[in-house]
């Protein structure tokens, strides 16, 4: 203290017999001079006190605070005090499809029964050595984990041979400079235009996915009326089956143009672009929607890549069937106007994928053939390949009821993927980054409901769920 006089410290060191020689003189300026630090003889009882206190104390069953040091963990702590402890730890390992894994420890610490937490001041300096090797023995069987893990990320990164896409070939398009039987389309859309005279114009009022941009008729309709000649086989006579339910049975079956008439009405009746509240609440957990492409031949254009549907039918079990498919025909026509849309209107097709995870729709499978109806009427030549994943017994038993309702075409197009061919077949018809997570992908897309409906929530595709049922009364014939 400033205020100190010299005098007194001087005296306070005369009082054990003086200063020695080599104690330095105190004077105003030497950096002692704010403290003093005298060890004298009646200061070693105390001294011992606090070196039994440190050895003795903190090697007791209760060690007080000051023997702890709070950053420790509980199994450090017991460690560096040397207990003898049982400790039971949880370790959970997290391996992500990034190829980047975790480790989440939770270790639970309590002295062994029956023994004796005492130990000698002269062990206790060997607490870190201990702690050491004790971290070095629990961390042997997480490191060879960890090496496998390592493994198994090295090989992800490592690329696949791809099965070759000509097992697939209905799941990529080829974009041909002249549309084939250039002349049959012509003739089909000279004809429907002769049969229905306002056909551009009630057409123009339908497009893919509601969006203006991508029209269901496009100037001379050449895309829409080749699609429709590819499934009747391009008949000279332009007589076909098609549609099979209304055409197929009739001795001289229909005219070519009647299909796209057929099309025509339905689109103005059904609206698949529009969708209603409770078909919304049908879809709040993602069961189905579009999203990513096909990757396109070497020789193609990326644009031209498919569009993927996914459907997950274990998410969300139907409350309303007719709703509940109606928002599959609502994401299959949106999935074609993001087809056209990113090719330049020239291939407006999509892969479907079907996860049956948990999938149980018996209920409504009476809706089915209903379903399967429209599609086949009206989405002729619009779907690439459906691929079903995970098949349990339930989703069997679903397609072995399909399978007699669809025409040789499209069974030939449907592809059973078992679980030794997942990850080969997955990467070869799925663009890299759009696989999702729960297909062994990496794609961590949640689904948003409020984001996916977005145009529905502006009001531009929304209607009410009696509209959304209307074609009930209105068109019969797919009720």
């Amino acid at each position: 203290d400033k205020n100190d006089k010299k005098p007194d410290a001087k005296a306070a060191l005369k009082k054990d017999n003086g200063p020695s020689k080599k104690t330095p003189k105190i004077t105003k300026e030497s950096p002692t001079s704010h403290v003093v630090l005298a060890i004298t003889m009646p200061s070693l009882p105390i001294l011992c006190v606090i070196l039994w206190l440190f050895f003795y104390e903190c090697g007791s069953a209760s060690p007080p605070p000051f023997c702890v040091n709070p950053d420790l963990s509980p199994l450090e702590q017991a460690v560096a005090q040397e207990q003898p402890t049982s400790v039971l730890c949880r370790i959970t390992w997290s391996i992500r499809g990034t190829g980047d894994s975790s480790m989440d420890q939770q270790c639970t610490v309590a002295p062994a029964p029956g023994t004796s937490p005492r130990l000698g001041a002269t062990s206790f300096g060997a607490s870190n050595s201990r702690l050491a090797s004790v971290k070095d023995r629990l961390s042997k069987p997480f490191k060879a984990l960890a090496s496998k893990v390592q493994q198994v990320n090295e090989n992800r990164k490592k690329p696949r041979k791809k099965k070759s896409i000509e097992m697939f070939a209905s799941a990529y398009t080829v974009v041909a400079r002249t549309p084939p039987h250039a002349k049959l389309v012509s003739k089909v859309s000279s004809a429907v235009f002769d049969s229905v005279p306002d056909f551009r114009k009630r057409a123009a009022k339908v497009p893919w996915g509601g969006n203006s941009a991508t029209p269901w008729w496009k100037s001379d309709g050449k895309e829409v009326v080749s699609s429709y000649l590819k499934i009747m086989n391009y008949p000279k006579d332009l007589r076909t089956g098609f549609p099979f339910k209304k055409c197929s049975k009739k001795p001289d079956q229909c005219p070519a143009h009647f299909a796209l008439e057929h099309t025509l009405e339905w689109r103005e009746k059904y609206r698949p672009w529009l969708i209603s509240p409770s078909g919304v609440e049908e879809n709040k957990s993602g069961y189905v929607y579009t999203r990513g492409t096909t990757p396109t031949l070497p020789t193609q254009d990326k644009s031209n890549g498919h569009s993927i549907v996914w459907i997950r039918a274990g998410v969300q079990r139907p409350q309303d069937p007719i709703l509940f498919f109606r928002n599959i025909l609502n994401t299959l026509d949106r999935a074609v106007s993001e087809s056209l849309s990113r090719s330049n209107h020239r291939v407006g097709k999509f892969n479907c994928f079907f996860d049956a995870t948990n999938a149980v729709m018996l209920s409504s499978i009476w809706v089915v053939p209903k379903v399967i109806t429209m599609l086949q009427d009206h989405y002729p030549n619009r779907l690439g390949m459906v691929f079903l994943v995970h098949l349990g017994r339930p989703a069997e038993f679903i397609l072995n009821f399909v399978k007699p309702l669809l025409t040789k075409e499209v069974r030939d197009k449907i592809v059973v993927v078992t679980a030794d061919q997942r990850e080969e077949i997955l990467e070869t018809v799925v663009e890299d980054g759009f696989l999702p997570d729960y297909l062994g992908g990496t794609d961590t897309y949640k689904f948003d409901v409020k984001d996916y409906y977005k145009d529905y929530y502006k009001g531009t595709t929304k209607c009410t769920d009696e509209e959304a049922k209307e074609y009930i009364k209105t068109m019969p014939y797919h009720a």
